[in-house]
């Protein structure tokens, strides 16, 4: 698909989810029957000045007539006593699937906000808005989650992040939804069939029907509706969101690029959401506002959301399809060059541009910490070899209970083990030349950068370090996923984190097993991400408690940021190790 072409689809996917002032302005027939708020409030890509709220309001009889009339209430505490306003007059949209989304301006900056709707003698619950402060900031706090498959347990890392006190935003790095239906073999319903959590539609999505009702089912969801209203969300899709491995121009099932049916799917799924997240509208003439997005939190940090799934990037390499094999050795010098071809894009050529201009003028603007918010792990990792690491008969146990994909990728991987080559081609892995067009641009503007992924379903804790292994680019942590299963969910004995750590040198902790979400915090001088597990996803009681806390320095005096040093015990298989001077710097 040309670069052209993939403009003029964020163009077509602006008009299509466009619901500025303009969308409120004709005079509609209204909907004047009962109605419920029944998918909770939130808010979400918070300035200084304004930010985005948004709810759905939905009807109890024939709403065919008409968008419904809302009016939103703002005040500077729960109670709504103090500083209380009345923004009378907003409309949820039926073009939209009842949903609404307000831009709300003139606010001050630094401070927390209360807001609910209401509508036909209906009220939504209550929501907290923190607006993005300005001049010096000492301490910051956020919460940073990713992949909630519902059929895979309840979403307690939700429920303990509501629980946050002081926190100034949520970073939700993607796979919010998940495509899957519930069919027999489908992703997560062996958990899903004995717990009851069953994925509505049944089927994998396809349609803008289909999307809608999966969001409005995950919205449904009282412990996500709690951690929507408790402070902004600063969100970004990744693939399940539409559907798995997607790039450009199709997924893991396109047999055709650049189909009518995938371009359709992509709109739809894109439009579902827009309607359904705290997210700001793309604009017809601008991809940026559709992808990537910067928020500058006073002169302490400054955040860089970076869309690395449907805009830029290229096709990923399969080892399958790509990798040949001369009996059981790999022709890994016809893959490596296959791999490190330099037109193959992770973001893009103007998304890289705009990350580099907009690294320098942070720095420039004398902004402490440069944050990177970004989908899929950026660093190096190779295959470790499990098996080395385990007694044989357990070995052999651990794959008699694989299921034959299981078992095969398993196998793959130890097979991949002994040459160095990296285990997962969807991450910046599969991209060497875009992330080292990336690293250069930290390394031109000077930045103290701390980047943060998901995707993997793991906790992690890394170093990044340039193409020649002489300099540390920046710092790299990782959350694991709410729900969804992970390699640790299905070899639950074997090492793999200690493996992982000890396999690649960028690889400080890898925790394969837990579900939770990091709490970060940064000062002056530091940043501290603490690995926040929950002690069970498929039993309705839970605990949440710290399995791994890391700190790293924003310098380490020799012109680059710090190593991250463990600063709390590790469990067992949270393979942390230490690497000696370099890593503790």
């Amino acid at each position: 698909m040309s670069m052209m072409n993939r403009r003029d689809l964020l163009r077509a996917l602006a008009v299509a989810t466009a619901a500025g002032p303009a969308a409120y302005a004709t005079p509609l027939t209204l909907y004047r029957g009962p109605v419920q708020f029944k998918h909770g409030v939130a808010s979400g890509d918070p300035g200084p000045h304004d930010v985005v709220l948004w709810t759905r309001v939905t009807p109890q009889g024939d709403a065919k007539h008409g968008d419904v009339a809302v009016d939103l209430e703002i005040a500077l505490d729960p109670a709504f006593r103090e500083g209380n306003r009345l923004l009378p007059g907003l409309r949820a949209v039926a073009s939209r699937d009842y949903t609404l989304k307000h831009v709300l301006r003139n606010l001050q900056q630094g401070t927390d906000y209360y807001y609910r709707f209401h509508s036909q003698g209906s009220t939504s619950p209550t929501g907290r808005i923190r607006t993005l402060p300005q001049g010096e900031v000492d301490s910051l706090r956020f919460a940073v989650a990713s992949c909630a498959l519902w059929s895979s347990g309840y979403f307690h890392a939700y429920d303990a992040i509501a629980n946050m006190e002081g926190l100034d935003a949520v970073f939700h790095l993607g796979d919010y939804i998940y495509e899957y239906g519930s069919a027999a073999g489908d992703y997560g319903m062996r958990i899903g069939n004995r717990i009851g959590r069953m994925p509505e539609p049944a089927h994998r999505l396809q349609s803008l029907a289909d999307y809608r009702q999966r969001h409005a089912q995950y919205k449904s969801d009282q412990q996500l509706q709690r951690a929507h209203a408790c402070a902004p969300w600063i969100t970004v899709w990744d693939d399940h969101e539409l559907a798995n491995n997607s790039w450009h121009s199709g997924d893991e099932a396109t047999e055709e690029e650049d189909s009518a049916p995938w371009n359709a799917k992509k709109i739809a799924a894109l439009r579902a959401y827009y309607e359904w997240m705290p997210i700001r509208e793309p604009l017809a003439n601008d991809r940026q506002s559709a992808a990537c997005r910067s928020f500058r939190f006073g002169d302490l940090l400054e955040l860089f959301m970076v869309e690395s799934r449907l805009t830029g990037r290229d096709r990923a390499l399969d080892y399958k399809q790509d990798l040949q094999w001369d009996g059981d050795q790999p022709d890994t010098a016809s893959f490596q060059a296959l791999l490190e071809n330099p037109a193959r894009e992770m973001l893009g050529a103007w998304q890289t541009d705009w990350l580099r201009q907009s690294l320098s003028q942070s720095v420039a603007a004398g902004v402490n910490w440069q944050v990177l918010g970004n989908q899929v792990l950026m660093a190096r990792v190779a295959a470790p070899s499990v098996r080395s690491a385990m007694p044989a008969r357990l070995w052999e146990e651990l794959l008699g209970r694989l299921s034959g994909p299981q078992r095969e990728r398993v196998l793959r991987n130890e097979l991949l083990s002994a040459h160095d080559i990296p285990s997962n081609l969807d991450s910046w892995d599969g991209y060497p030349a875009a992330r080292s067009r990336v690293y250069d641009a930290i390394r031109e503007a000077n930045a103290r950068v701390v980047a943060l992924a998901g995707d993997t379903h793991m906790f992690w804790a890394n170093e990044l370090w340039d193409d020649q292994g002489r300099q540390r680019v920046a710092v790299e942590l990782a959350t694991t996923s709410l729900t969804s299963p992970s390699y640790g969910d299905y070899l639950p004995e074997a090492p793999i984190g200690t493996a992982m750590a000890a396999r690649s040198r960028e690889v400080i902790y890898n925790d394969p097993k837990s579900k939770g979400y990091l709490d970060i915090t940064f000062d002056r001088n530091h940043v501290t991400a603490s690995f926040i597990s929950m002690s069970s996803v498929t039993e309705k009681d839970y605990t949440a408690s710290t399995t791994a806390q890391f700190t790293a320095r924003r310098d380490d005096g020799k012109g680059q940021v710090g190593g991250v040093v463990a600063t709390a015990a590790t469990g067992p298989d949270r393979g942390a190790v230490a690497r000696g001077p370099a890593s503790m710097t």
